[in-house]
């Protein structure tokens, strides 16, 4: 049991390096895009796992896998937050969810591109 709680964080300290240098050097959108995707696979692989070993390669692929989609994604949200120039008033109006939309839309629209 102690392997299976502290062998996938050890794994994905060990590739969280090498990763971030990769996403630095302007992979960022295909590991963020590799990232949800192992995520999901690899929850899916834990969920169908019938013994130690396939639950075991599951959250070894699950760690880096949380690590890349969860970071990058906070990241991107953070670029996109700064570059958005808001200019920090609040709405209270009808006009507030056609402005939120807006800029979800966008979020959605720099994240697929």
């Amino acid at each position: 049991m102690g392997l299976l709680l502290s062998l996938p964080q050890l794994f994905g300290s060990a590739l969280e390096p090498p990763l971030a240098l990769l996403a630095q050097a302007g992979h960022g959108r295909a590991l963020l895009r590799g990232g949800g995707a192992a995520l999901t696979l690899a929850t899916l692989l834990a969920a169908f796992s019938d013994g130690y070993l396939l639950l075991l390669v599951a959250l070894l692929a699950a760690s880096p896998a949380s690590g890349m989609f969860v970071g990058l994604a906070q990241t991107a949200l953070q670029n996109i937050a700064r570059d958005a120039a808001y200019v920090g008033y609040v709405e209270v109006s009808s006009g507030l969810a056609r402005h939120l939309a807006t800029e979800v839309g966008r979020l959605f629209a720099d994240m697929a591109g």
